[in-house]
């Protein structure tokens, strides 16, 4: 999807809201739900609970909050959403909104909300292309203009807006705000950012939850991973080459399933390794 404030594709996803489809190989043409009730490809897993989007900001997006599993699944009847942000590219002065900066009542959210000034408690990180954020259930957020992130999630689609800079949807009407709700989930603490646990140059564990497992992996020629009992997700920040004998470019999702053995990936490139938790 795109409009006048960012770009979105989603480039894994089961959800009601929008299905993947598979683009090479024996399935293509498939939508991947189908693909995945249809093959053994899940492992330990019963069902298939991420989902990746890439995001391109071209303005602010709005200021939001998801709330966790036990409040979402209670009043919305589906999936909270913990996620993760890994930075594909940033221009110069691009930033994002990650968290408070101070500790804050909700009250005290609610008129800044109406008097327009929450972005000053808000804590404010400039990004750069390698950064990467962990935002758990309950993390006010919000992307600056300059971005294009890779996020990784839970498969959700469920979004309250605390603040949307006094914009207009399409038909002329100010875009709904959910507040009540969001002040009802909203954590009201500054974030500890967890830094990467860089192994080496060429490989880094960004991120490790409850919900999924993030890896980071540079190869100058060729490497060797393994699927075994659990799916794998393969997303290529930049470089072409090979993935066991489909050819990939900057951009490219691959689903490696559970069971699949060792597989090679052949050419320079930059890559994330996504596997589940849950």
């Amino acid at each position: 999807t795109s409009d006048d404030i960012m770009a979105e594709s989603w480039e894994l996803s089961i959800h009601q809201d929008g299905f993947s489809v598979v683009d090479s190989g024996k399935y293509k043409g498939q939508s991947l739900k189908e693909y995945l009730e249809n093959n053994n490809v899940l492992g330990n897993r019963n069902e298939l609970n991420i989902m990746i989007k890439y995001i391109d900001t071209k303005d602010s997006t709005s200021v939001q909050v998801h709330p966790n599993d036990e409040y979402a699944l209670k009043v919305e009847k589906q999936l909270g959403k913990t996620e993760l942000w890994y930075i594909m590219d940033a221009l110069e002065g691009s930033y994002v909104f990650y968290g408070v900066n101070k500790e804050i009542t909700t009250a005290e959210l609610k008129e800044r909300i109406k008097n327009n000034t929450i972005l000053e408690v808000l804590n404010k990180v400039e990004t750069k292309k390698g950064d990467s954020f962990l935002l758990e259930a309950g993390t006010i957020h919000a992307i600056g203009p300059g971005n294009l992130i890779c996020e990784i999630q839970q498969n959700s689609n469920l979004t309250y807006r605390l603040y949307d800079y006094n914009r207009y949807d399409k038909y002329g009407n100010l875009r709904e705000l959910h507040i009540d709700k969001a002040m009802e989930v909203v954590k009201t603490n500054p974030n500890i950012r967890i830094k990467p646990n860089v192994i080496d140059s060429n490989y880094q564990k960004l991120c490790s939850c409850k919900y999924f497992e993030v890896d980071y992996y540079m190869v100058d020629d060729k490497m060797f991973l393994t699927a075994e009992d659990d799916f794998q997700i393969i997303n290529f920040l930049d470089g072409k080459g090979f993935i066991e004998k489909l050819e990939y470019k900057k951009g490219d999702t691959f689903f490696v399933p559970a069971n699949y053995g060792a597989y090679k990936i052949i050419g320079r490139c930059e890559f994330l390794k996504t596997t589940s938790n849950y």
